[in-house]
């Protein structure tokens, strides 16, 4: 569940599988049992896991409204044209259910087009769809029942927006934009590592109706499930799924953390001083991992430097 909810929308061979703790894969590492604990907290959209509705905080018309919004990304592959948005929202007037709401379930799993129209922000899990083609079937049948209970239980409870007092509710929307908060910054970190001050400009960006501060940010970071690791400065994802290129990526990082600049040969040298073997990742997927902490110096080899030490040792 932690990863769901780190990522929202997950892919189950993509990311799943590589991001599991090697605790976790032997003792539920069975794909039948990853699945029966995946359908504990999440459904699934075009080959994608999502987290339920009610565990990112969302309930009655609220919830429908995002369990609407994913049975049409389910139907149509991940993907729905603006009239079927335009037909999404239609189905949703009676409730009148405040724009930003809307914005913020849409934003919460999809990606917006310029021409209107709403993506996954995974593309579709073929791969799944191939290996498990009766869970596809099961879940295309789930969605249509899905619907129809939904639809039962706002008709009884009249649609209302929340079943628990102003207190509940509150918490509720502090646990959506909290898990709003964690994507945002994944997507930030995605590139490569950026400073505090950089991740708050790039975020507040998106947010124009309120104020992103710093110390929020540092919560999210320190997050356990964000998996971030801090280079001095610096912020940078963690763990990439693939162990040789996490036993590099981690010794890269160390050696940044004492020194402003590194050159390929170092990282090779420290690789096979730490553990006892030569590192068999080529040095195009190296340069990949250096790009993303620092910056290749002109007319110095191979020699690269930690991003921001150049403007820092300017202004000293």
């Amino acid at each position: 569940e932690a990863l769901v909810r780190q990522f929202v929308v997950l892919s189950y061979s993509r990311q799943l599988r590589k991001r599991l703790p090697p605790s976790t894969l032997r003792a539920h590492g069975k794909d039948e049992q990853l699945l029966a604990l995946l359908r504990r907290c999440a459904v699934l959209v075009a080959g994608n896991w999502v987290l339920k509705s009610e565990l990112v905080g969302y309930e009655g018309t609220e919830a429908f409204a995002r369990d609407l919004l994913l049975m049409l990304l389910s139907r149509k592959n991940g993907k729905i044209t603006f009239d079927e948005v335009q037909k999404w929202l239609g189905a949703l007037e009676r409730f009148r259910m405040p724009g930003k709401v809307l914005e913020e379930i849409a934003s919460g799993v999809c990606h917006r087009e310029t021409n209107g129209s709403l993506r996954l922000k995974n593309p579709p899990d073929d791969d799944f769809r191939r290996k498990f083609p009766k869970v596809i079937v099961e879940y295309d049948k789930w969605w249509d029942q899905h619907r129809a209970e939904q639809v039962a239980k706002l008709n009884t409870s009249g649609g209302r927006s929340s079943r628990g007092n102003p207190q509940q509710a509150g918490a509720a929307v502090a646990q959506r934009q909290r898990a709003k908060l964690m994507g945002e910054v994944r997507e930030a970190l995605a590139p490569g590592a950026v400073s505090l001050s950089e991740l708050r400009r790039h975020i507040q960006k998106k947010n124009t109706t309120t104020v992103v501060r710093e110390e929020e940010l540092q919560q999210i970071l320190a997050l356990p499930e964000m998996e971030v690791v801090r280079i001095r400065e610096l912020y940078v994802s963690g763990r990439t799924g693939n162990e040789a290129n996490d036993k590099l990526r981690t010794v890269l990082h160390a050696l940044l953390r004492g020194k402003d600049t590194v050159t390929m040969q170092d990282v090779a040298a420290e690789f096979e001083r730490v553990h006892g073997e030569p590192c068999k990742v080529s040095s195009y997927v190296l340069r990949g991992f250096l790009r993303e902490v620092a910056e290749k110096l002109d007319g110095a080899g191979e020699t690269w430097v930690l991003k921001g030490a150049l403007v820092r040792s300017d202004a000293q």
